[in-house]
């Protein structure tokens, strides 16, 4: 018994030395059992991808049509003011219009452009809207491709026929927009609206009003 007791004794006077290397040597082997684990937040994610409308206006000699369709865009930015930019649209509605004789139908059968963007973005003026954090303005320059699809009825008995333009031309636009959040989304979300030309070629110009949305992340 007394033997017991001294050794109880001792481990006491030994504990309090001891359990700070028992804690440190716990600590080492968690650290080892489980690696840091770091968080990686984008605070401003610079890529993005949108859809939008696109409503063009096709003038040349007697021709006057406004076909519309939608757009695909996709891009980056280089920094908070410079990006780039790739577009691409086609054309889903369409109007006809008597020439003569003849009924012509114009169609952008396809469109695409590479664009370099400039932005600048401000606060909202004056007033607050819900959901709205900011406005922007943006201007960009590149060069696009397009193919315009006509169609021809020359008669109401007469086979149609169907001519295509294929042009590249530099392209060049403007546009203003809001930076939003959507509470059920954490991602930054743009509306954009934008008039945008792209090109004047063989006495064809095709110029476009186009709105919609782009998705950072």
């Amino acid at each position: 018994m007394r033997g017991l007791l001294v050794a109880a004794i001792a481990a006491l006077a030994v504990a309090p030395v001891l359990m700070p290397t028992i804690a440190k040597a716990a600590t080492a082997a968690d650290q080892v059992a489980e690696p840091d684990k770091v968080a990686i937040y984008r605070e401003s994610p610079d890529t993005y991808a949108g859809l939008g409308l696109i409503s063009t206006q096709i003038e040349g000699g007697v021709l006057d049509q406004a076909p519309g369709g939608l757009h695909i865009r996709a891009g980056g930015m280089l920094d908070p003011n410079w990006g780039v930019e790739v577009r691409l649209a086609r054309g889903f509605w369409h109007e006809r219009q008597k020439v003569g004789d003849a009924r012509v139908q114009i169609d952008i059968d396809h469109l695409a452009g590479f664009y370099l963007t400039r932005r600048w973005d401000f606060a909202v003026p004056v007033i607050e809207i819900p959901m709205v954090k900011g406005m922007f303005v943006q201007a960009q320059a590149g060069v696009a491709a397009a193919q315009i699809k006509a169609e021809i009825d020359a008669c109401d008995t007469c086979p149609t026929r169907v001519d295509r333009n294929d042009r590249t031309d530099l392209s060049w636009g403007l546009g203003i927009g809001l930076n939003v959040r959507v509470p059920t989304l954490p991602n930054r979300v743009n509306l954009s609206l934008e008039y945008m030309d792209y090109g004047d070629k063989d006495d064809i110009e095709i110029s476009a009003i186009e709105a919609g949305f782009q998705v950072f992340f």
